[in-house]
């Protein structure tokens, strides 16, 4: 399941070596693109900073968006 990491620290950046090896940087309350499930919630880096409260994971959810209500004008009786 796809995840996104935010940041939670209040000051400076935080930078997140990935499984992969690229690297994350995250500024104070910004979130991520999209990440793998093994880039985040399996990776010790991101493990050790959610121990910490200086991230949270938080998962993708996919599947049906919602359709926007279209409701027609009540005209006046005839």
């Amino acid at each position: 399941m796809p995840i996104r990491i935010k940041s939670l620290a209040t000051a400076g950046p935080l930078w997140i070596t990935l499984t992969d090896g690229a690297h994350l940087r995250l500024s104070p309350g910004e979130v991520s693109d999209e990440l793998g499930d093994l880039d985040g919630r399996r990776n010790p880096v991101v493990e050790a900073l959610v121990r910490d409260g200086l991230v949270a994971v938080e998962p993708v959810k996919r599947g049906r968006t919602a359709q926007p209500v279209v409701r027609k004008a009540a005209g006046k009786p005839k």
